[in-house]
């Protein structure tokens, strides 16, 4: 695709409000944590079809906001905190609208897990993440041309998909001081 700048742009701010909490004891911790975000004329990516190529800018959007929150609980089993279970839970709402007046919702939640083992010279280390995120695709995203592409579309309609990920990581350190 071809790049091309946008001089129109404007600045723009973000207005951010969080809240947490925690609680740690012998055997276990928790935190919790909520967010609010909101950006007006926010900056992002635009892309547009010409005749023989893909064309990214970018634009101010009228705005954004995005809200949610975060649970996370560490377990020590043992009392020499050498073994940890770890649960985190992430929700995350957003919605959007562009000065020309479309406008998309959508979500995303994360569920992590993972255990660890710590010895004197080495940690292992095993994780699974599960994502599951679905939005009304913006137009003039590079998700919407590739999805117009694929099914042989040439509207400007807004979309939905949901995109579900799983992963697992093992990971095997030496420890050196």
């Amino acid at each position: 695709y071809v790049y091309r700048g946008n001089g129109n742009l404007t600045p723009y701010s973000v207005h951010r409000f969080t809240l947490s909490s925690s609680y740690t004891d012998k055997h276990y911790d928790f935190s919790a944590l909520l967010l609010y975000r909101y950006a007006p004329d926010e900056i992002v990516n635009k892309f547009s079809y010409t005749k023989n190529y893909l064309l990214q800018s970018y634009e101010n959007l009228k705005y954004k906001t995005e809200y949610g929150g975060q649970l996370s609980v560490n377990l020590y089993p043992f009392s020499d905190k050498s073994f940890k279970v770890t649960a985190i839970g992430i929700y995350m709402q957003f919605h959007g609208k562009e000065k020309a007046g479309s406008q998309w919702n959508g979500y995303r939640y994360q569920l992590m897990l993972s255990t660890s083992y710590t010895a004197k010279k080495w940690e292992v280390q095993q994780r699974t993440y599960l994502t599951k995120q679905a939005n009304e695709t913006r137009p003039h995203t590079l998700r919407h041309f590739a999805r117009q592409r694929n099914t042989q579309q040439s509207t400007q309609k807004t979309t939905s998909k949901t995109i579900i990920t799983y992963e697992q990581q093992t990971h095997f350190q030496h420890i050196t001081h």
